[in-house]
């Protein structure tokens, strides 16, 4: 995760192969950081509805020790 991005910070998000958007922090609090994005994303071609496409299965969770 990313922690304390300061606003206004550019940055790019890859959704997968061909799905990369650019974007700007709002906000950051703790690890969870709000977006806006560039330009209109349609959320189904990020998801995968309508073309048959599948989402991306989710990746199992990591443990991590200090």
């Amino acid at each position: 995760g990313l922690w304390n991005v300061p606003a206004d910070t550019p940055m790019t998000l890859a959704f997968g192969p061909g799905l990369v958007v650019e974007a700007r922090a709002r906000w950051s609090h703790e690890n969870r950081v709000g977006v806006q994005f560039a330009a209109a994303v349609d959320l189904d071609t990020l998801i995968g509805k309508g073309d048959g496409a599948r989402p991306a299965a989710p990746r199992p969770a990591i443990g991590r020790a200090a």
